[in-house]
């Protein structure tokens, strides 16, 4: 199955989304005073956000998250069941042909255990396909949810980084982590208008309107 939670590492590697790479030095570069383009010469200006609170409070992520955690649970648990059950059929088959061997001269204890043989081997056959459908079903679940993570939610976050710092006219938007001090954090804007939008993917519940 996919990874389903690189999406928070993918907003942090890729936060300076406004503008080109920004020198950390020009944070304290100096404006020489009375110059007639002093402008051209101020910081750019810098925000932050925290990528970790983003990866504990971003609701929808951790609603899809907890949703892929359960589908890899139930692929393991269907797995370990299936598993189960054709290690079981194989015993029988084993045992039964063991019997067939043994049953040399009794044609009718060797026609019983061929035939429940036979039986056995058919089931097998059936519990395989039926577990191997039931796999390929949960994984593909799986895997959409990891998608939705890896990339829906990663434009999603990228979109309201981009859309706040813009709001607070932000040239470029870092991870708080960087350490930089007296940079203003936009987190709680960034989170709000995330956790404001409607799940991707998913219908509003609210009924249409009729006009």
């Amino acid at each position: 199955m996919r990874k389903a939670i690189g999406w928070v590492g993918a907003v942090a590697a890729t936060l300076v989304v406004l503008a080109p790479a920004v020198d950390a030095r020009a944070l304290h570069r100096p404006v020489p005073a009375r110059h007639e383009n002093a402008s051209a010469w101020a910081a750019p200006a810098i925000g932050t956000v925290d990528v970790q609170r983003l990866q504990t409070e971003y609701k929808k992520a951790n609603d899809l998250q907890d949703e892929y955690q359960a589908e890899q649970e139930k692929f393991q648990a269907e797995l370990a069941e299936g598993q189960k059950k054709i290690e079981a059929l194989q015993s029988e088959i084993a045992s039964d042909d063991a019997a067939v061997a043994a049953a040399t001269s009794d044609v009718k204890v060797k026609t019983n255990f061929t035939t429940a043989r036979d039986a056995a081997k058919s089931k097998l056959k059936q519990v395989q396909a039926e577990y191997a459908n039931r796999l390929r079903r949960r994984k593909e679940k799986a895997d959409a949810l990891a998608d939705q993570l890896n990339s829906t939610l990663l434009g999603q976050a990228k979109r309201a980084v981009a859309t706040v710092a813009q709001q607070h006219h932000l040239e470029a938007v870092i991870d708080s982590r960087v350490g930089l001090l007296g940079l203003p954090d936009i987190t709680d804007d960034v989170l709000k208008l995330l956790n404001s939008a409607p799940a991707p993917g998913r219908a509003s519940s609210k009924p249409a309107v009729k006009k």
